[in-house]
C-alpha cells in the first residue's frame, strides 16, 4: 500500500478548515455546586407585610392585655417568624392572615413589634402599662429582619422592612351583677295565666345591675326558658296552671348559661326575684299579685268630687298611677266597674284601662263653686263637728270656728248637702257657715 506523508497547511487554509471542523475540547464531568441562600430583599420583606399582616388588631374578647401583649415575645426583642401562624392568644398571631399554615417565606425572617412609646421595653412592661390605660387604639411598628444563621443573634441589622399597625383594647364589658328591678303585676281573681309565660312578659319587666354600676334592659337572650309558675319565694320550678284563688304568685324564667355564669361569678345571694337552683342556673320571678276584685262592663258618669282633682290609674287595683290627673268637677263616661268579693265598688274604668278610685267619684254632679266654710254646729257653737269622707264614715274632728276652704257641694248617701273640704272630706253644710271667695 501506498503510504500518506504527513501534510502540513498554514495561513488562510488553515483557518478555514478550523471553522469546518474545529477541533473537539476535552469532555470534563460535570460536578454539583452548593446551593447558595439568597438574601431577602427590602421588596420581598414589604410585600410579606403587606400580605401577611393586618393594619390592626382587636383585644378579643375575654383576653387580658396583660397576657395577649405581655405574652408575646416579639415585643420585647426580634423573634423567628418561621413557626408563626394566625391564632388569637397573643398579639403577633392575631396580626397574622396565615390561618392553618406557615409560608416558606418566613423563614427568611426575624420580627418584632415596638410600640410608639415603649421604645426598648420589655413585652411584660408594654402589656402591664397598657392595661392600666385601659381601653383606646396603640400604635405600634412591625419590623422584619433578614434571618442569617451567622449572624450574632440570628438575624441581620437594620430590619429590611417595617409598617405600622394598630391594637384596639376596647372597653371593659359590664357583666350582670344581680336584677335591678322586676316590676309587679296585678290580675284579677280567676284570670289567665298565660299572659305571663311568654318571652315577652318577663323581657319588657326586667332590668339588670351591671358590675359596673350602671343598669340594662333585658332582652329576650337573657333567659333559657318558662320555668312555670308557683307560690313559693324560694322554688325555681312551678307548676300552677291558674290564678283561682287571691294571693301573690311567682312567674319563673330560667336565664341564660353566660348571665347565670356572671351571678355565680359575682357571688349573688338568692332572693324573691333572683333565685339559683342546686346545680348554679339562676331564675328571674316576676310577682304576679291576685287580687280579690273582679271588673265588669258598665256604664254612666262618674263626676270627680275630689277637691284635689283625682289620679288615673293603670290597672284595677288603683296603685300604678299613670301620672295624669282629671280634675275637680269634671265629668267622664264610665266603660266598667271594678268591685271586690263583697260587691264594694273599688274603682271605675273611663276606657282603655284608664282607672279612678271609686271614692275620687260620684254618679251626683257637683257644684265646684270655691268658698271659705266656718265651723259653727246649731245647737252648741262651741262644739267640733266631724269630717268624713264619701261613705259617711268619720275620719276626724275640727274646732269650733275654724275654717276651711271648700271646693264643691255635694248630696251624700244619707240625703244631706256637705261641702268638701279637700281630698275625700266632706262637712255638713248646715254645721257653720259658707262665704265665697
Amino acid at each position: 500500500m501506498k503510504k500518506f506523508s504527513k501534510v502540513k497547511y498554514f495561513g488562510a487554509v488553515a483557518a478555514a478548515l478550523l471553522a469546518v471542523a474545529p477541533i473537539a475540547a476535552p469532555v470534563v464531568s460535570q460536578v454539583a455546586s452548593p446551593a447558595v441562600v439568597q438574601a431577602a430583599t427590602t421588596t420581598d420583606a414589604q410585600k410579606v407585610l403587606s400580605y401577611f399582616f393586618k393594619d390592626s388588631t382587636t383585644l378579643p374578647s375575654g383576653k387580658e392585655v396583660t397576657s395577649f401583649v405581655g405574652g408575646e415575645q416579639a415585643v420585647t426583642k426580634p423573634e423567628s417568624l418561621k413557626t408563626r401562624a394566625a391564632g388569637s392568644n397573643y398579639l403577633l398571631g392575631s396580626l397574622l392572615t396565615n390561618s392553618g399554615y406557615v409560608p416558606a417565606e418566613f423563614a427568611n425572617y426575624y420580627v418584632q413589634i415596638v410600640f410608639s412609646g415603649y421604645e426598648g421595653y420589655s413585652a411584660s412592661q408594654v402589656g402591664n402599662d397598657l392595661a392600666a390605660r385601659g381601653a383606646g387604639s396603640y400604635t405600634a411598628t412591625v419590623y422584619l429582619y433578614n434571618a442569617n444563621s451567622s449572624a450574632t443573634n440570628g438575624y441581620d441589622t437594620p430590619a429590611l422592612a417595617s409598617k405600622t399597625v394598630t391594637l384596639t383594647v376596647p372597653a371593659a364589658t359590664a357583666t350582670v351583677s344581680g336584677v335591678s328591678s322586676v316590676s309587679d303585676a296585678t290580675v284579677a281573681n280567676g284570670s289567665s295565666v298565660t299572659p305571663f309565660t311568654t318571652y315577652a312578659s318577663i323581657v319588657g319587666s326586667t332590668k339588670f345591675a351591671l358590675s359596673d354600676g350602671s343598669t340594662r334592659a333585658a332582652v329576650a337572650s337573657d333567659f333559657g326558658g318558662y320555668a312555670g309558675i308557683t307560690k313559693s319565694t324560694k322554688d325555681t320550678t312551678g307548676t300552677i296552671t291558674n290564678f283561682n284563688k287571691p294571693g301573690t304568685y311567682y312567674a319563673l324564667f330560667q336565664l341564660s348559661g353566660s348571665i347565670s355564669q356572671d351571678l355565680n361569678s359575682s357571688n349573688v345571694k338568692s332572693t324573691a326575684s333572683l333565685r339559683k337552683d342546686a346545680t348554679g342556673v339562676w331564675y328571674v320571678a316576676r310577682k304576679v299579685v291576685v287580687g280579690d276584685y273582679t271588673e265588669s262592663a258598665a256604664t254612666g258618669t262618674a263626676n270627680v268630687v275630689n277637691g284635689q282633682g283625682t289620679t288615673i290609674y293603670s290597672d284595677p287595683t288603683t296603685t300604678t298611677s299613670t301620672g295624669k290627673t282629671l280634675d275637680y268637677g269634671t265629668a267622664w263616661k264610665v266603660y266598667g266597674v271594678v268591685k271586690n268579693s263583697a260587691g264594694t265598688v273599688l274603682a271605675y274604668n273611663l276606657g282603655g284601662k284608664q282607672y279612678v278610685k271609686a271614692s275620687d267619684v260620684s254618679s251626683t254632679a257637683v257644684s265646684n263653686q270655691a268658698g271659705v266654710f266656718t265651723v259653727k254646729y246649731p245647737s252648741n257653737p262651741t262644739w267640733s263637728i266631724a269630717v268624713y269622707n264619701s261613705d259617711l264614715k268619720v275620719q276626724k274632728l275640727i274646732p269650733a270656728g275654724s275654717t276651711w276652704t271648700t271646693f264643691g257641694v255635694k248630696t251624700l248617701k244619707d240625703g244631706k248637702s256637705y261641702y268638701n273640704v279637700g281630698g275625700d272630706q266632706w262637712v255638713r253644710t248646715d254645721y257653720g257657715y259658707w262665704n265665697a271667695k
